[in-house]
């Protein structure tokens, strides 16, 4: 019996054990893939589960990008992704798209064939999990950026895992 084929998509510096650890820009443990440019090194299929902790939010061709995990996971195989929540991840300005329940609602939409979506994903996915996690963290922990008359920041995070269908 094979291990389980798992990715750390756009992983930069995290590199994780256990994992093909993938990203766009060179590092040390990195395999140098571009998920919405020429696709992953993989065949079609053979991939168990795709960890994607924050790097949709920075894709332009979302669906190229969905699109390219399906056809790497086997069937009932699992694409886990972390993006901030609503508004807050418009704070960083590399962050070009927004996650709340409403985008996950369009990508589950967009791959019902029967659904009306402006996505254009013909893949079948299901939603096995959301959660969305809020914390206050002090103004000592984040980056100081010019004057912050604030003393905390609120952040969210969502969590969510479509499973191939």
């Amino acid at each position: 019996m094979t291990a389980p084929l798992r990715l750390n998509l756009g992983c930069g510096r995290d590199v994780r054990p256990g994992y093909e650890n993938i990203d766009r820009l060179p590092h040390p443990g990195v395999i140098v893939a571009d998920v919405e440019g020429e696709g992953l090194p993989f065949p079609d299929g053979s991939v168990d589960a795709i960890l994607a902790r924050h790097v949709m939010e920075h894709v332009v061709r979302f669906d190229r990008a969905l699109r390219e995990c399906w056809r790497v996971l086997r069937v009932g195989g699992r694409l886990e992704i972390a993006v901030p929540y609503g508004w807050y991840g418009l704070e960083n300005p590399y962050h070009i798209r927004v996650f709340t329940k409403r985008s996950v609602r369009q990508i589950l939409a967009a791959s019902n064939p029967d659904g009306v979506s402006t996505l254009e994903i013909a893949e079948r996915w299901r939603l096995a999990s959301y959660r969305v996690r809020r914390k206050v963290t002090p103004w000592l922990r984040k980056p100081r950026v010019g004057f912050d008359p604030w003393p905390w920041i609120v952040e969210a995070e969502l969590t969510f895992v479509l499973e191939k269908m």
